[in-house]
């Protein structure tokens, strides 16, 4: 008795792979996407009034980190 056929294994291969690359794609977008996100962020930031200079500072730092710049 025959489990599969060749076709059958062969399929069952190619979407292994291709189940790899997309999460594998999905992962680099996230990254991208979380970099992005962090860059507008940064360079969004001002300092707020009232907000003295030591805790802007502070932020800027935290928000450079996210960015390896720190």
């Amino acid at each position: 008795m025959e489990v599969g056929t060749e076709e059958d294994r062969q399929r069952d291969s190619e979407m292994d792979v291709l189940e790899h690359v997309a999460k594998k794609f999905k992962t680099y977008l996230v990254a991208k996407k979380k970099t992005i996100m962090a860059a507008d962020k940064f360079d969004l930031r001002r300092q707020q009034s009232g907000e003295s200079f030591d805790a802007f500072v502070t932020n800027l730092k935290l928000l450079a980190r996210e960015l390896d710049m720190a």
